[in-house]
């Protein structure tokens, strides 16, 4: 029986309810009691669950039935409806099809013996991930049985509240999906420049970096060594969101893989500043940052060309190289556990160095960035001192040297984002080689990452305590909020402004009565 929202009465709610494997006796009990229908509705949603299943100590219900359906707040979820640009209204049954619409892929099984659509078990398996940051299908399928009546509830073409899905199912599942059709998805909703508050003044920068999955293996190698992926993200270091993602199944392939990623962003790069580790200062990477009329600063060492030029600006005293800049910032302190940092930028255009034997790696390089680092340890008089070198094309004026200051500050965003997938979410953990696994695997992780750094930026607002709100956080949020993270979910699925279907796309969610709904906090 597919669940199909309606506006309902008492009166009705027998014939509703029919395969549901919900006894008529137990909702005629709660709902036509007012002192026990007011009672559940004061409840908690997870104390709305445990009652309705019979959890040891309730004193509402005793039944020899052990399954039946989670009870819906009728308020809450059956009247609500998605209202369309058009003016046209939606139920969340038709909402949650136009999704599952985006996830169809063509299911090879024995339809006879399919219990679980792969459309709505993708659909739960991101919700999962949101709410747990859980890794293994095990995991996934432990989510998926504890939370299955409020899932059956809402989610079309779930099947009814006595089965129990496997962790087999949903690795099968998982590679059934079209790895190349599943990245589309996301390439579709989230490979947007966010507005930047200070889009007027400054260019948006995009940080490229690659990461393994340690426990991914290779198959047909013997050694552990060599990784199952290599991911290689383009990360808005503004916004702190991935905006577009590649795959490889090696690390010298970095390179290539943004190359072919920039070509599959879907808008103008006039207004990006590129920024890499010194691996992809490459000819090749530079050329097709400027093809594109984008900026580039990048760091430079003794590899791919940079060579000569690193080796005239290292054996250079520093503090002469630093009496010809032009610009010179101020310090940028940072206290990290037992240190402070303190980090200096200056800017030195390039036509005060005598270039005339040096091979240098594009002629596009109109200034060198000098990053100076001074590391003090607390408690010791002992001070670390690092120098790194950087080329770019910005033109040498004193907008752009406010441009480089914020850049180089932001540029260590990437390193977040790995350390939330591969801690907090277990991307590390995932022990696979199939590369339809491990790939659709990855594309759930940066779809929670965007959803849930929305969330997390939603929790900073309305934080009046002094704690920053971490990622773990807002995790453990979903987690007892499980219908705001779904409906937080549903809406960016469903943001999709680049296919046809754009007039039927739900905007805001509102009741029947026009009253603003659990689902409009997101």
């Amino acid at each position: 029986m597919l669940f199909n929202p309606t506006i309902l009465d008492t009166k009705s709610i027998d014939n509703f309810w029919d395969g549901f494997f919900v006894p008529s006796k137990t909702l005629k009990t709660i709902y036509n009691t007012p002192k026990l229908k007011d009672k559940y509705d004061s409840l908690a949603f997870d104390d709305q669950v445990k009652l309705l299943f019979n959890v040891e100590g309730s004193e509402f219900y005793k039944d020899e039935h052990k399954t039946f359906s989670f009870l819906l707040s009728f308020d809450k979820y059956i009247n609500c409806t998605f209202e369309l640009e058009n003016g046209e209204h939606v139920s969340l049954y038709d909402a949650l099809s136009l999704i599952n619409y985006d996830l169809y892929i063509e299911d090879t099984r024995d339809p006879y013996k399919t219990l679980y659509p792969a459309h709505s078990v993708i659909l739960v398996c991101i919700l999962a991930v949101m709410c747990e940051g859980t890794s293994t299908c095990s995991s996934l399928a432990k989510f998926f049985n504890r939370h299955k009546a409020f899932l059956c509830a809402v989610i079309p073409d779930m099947p009814n509240v006595d089965r129990n899905i496997s962790a087999d199912t949903i690795y099968s599942i998982l590679n059934l999906i079209d790895k190349d059709k599943f990245r589309s998805l996301f390439r579709d909703v989230f490979s947007i420049l966010y507005s930047e508050k200070d889009a007027d003044k400054y260019l948006n920068t995009i940080v490229f970096d690659g990461h393994e999955v340690r426990a991914s293996y290779k198959k047909g190698f013997t050694s552990r060594k060599i990784k199952g992926a290599h991911i290689i993200s383009l990360i808005n270091a503004d916004d702190k969101h991935v905006i577009a993602y590649e795959i490889k199944d090696q690390k010298t392939n970095e390179h290539k893989a943004f190359l072919e990623t920039i070509k599959l962003l879907p808008f103008n790069l006039h207004d990006c500043i590129f920024m890499a580790d010194a691996l992809n200062t490459q000819k090749d990477v530079i050329d097709g940052i400027v093809e594109h009329g984008a900026f580039y600063l990048m760091p430079i060492k003794k590899n791919a060309g940079n060579r000569e030029l690193y080796n005239l600006l290292d054996t250079q005293n520093l503090d002469d190289l630093i009496k010809k800049c032009h610009f010179k910032s101020d310090d940028i302190v940072s206290k990290v556990g037992g240190r402070v940092d303190a980090k200096k930028i200056f800017v030195l255009d390039i036509k005060e160095l005598d270039l005339s034997n040096t091979k240098i790696i594009s002629d596009t390089i109109t200034s060198i960035v000098i990053y100076k680092t001074e590391r003090h340890l607390l408690g010791q008089e002992k001070c670390e001192t690092n120098t790194m070198f950087f080329i770019t094309n910005l033109p040498v004026c004193d907008k752009t040297n406010e441009q480089i200051v914020k850049s180089m500050t932001q540029r260590w965003s990437c390193e977040q984002m790995h350390h939330v997938l591969d801690t907090t979410m277990e991307q590390d953990s995932i022990n696979a080689c199939n590369k339809s696994y491990l790939s659709n695997k990855i594309n759930i992780n940066k779809i929670v990452y965007e959803v849930v750094t929305q969330q997390r930026e939603k929790l900073e607002s309305q934080n009046t305590k002094f704690r920053k709100i971490t990622y773990q956080n807002a995790f453990d949020y979903n987690k007892d909020h499980l219908d705001e993270a779904l409906a937080c979910l549903i809406k960016n699925l469903a943001n999709d402004k680049t296919t046809e279907r754009k007039s039927t796309i739900p905007m805001i969610l509102k009741d029947k009565d026009d009253t603003l709904t659990i689902f409009d906090l997101f």
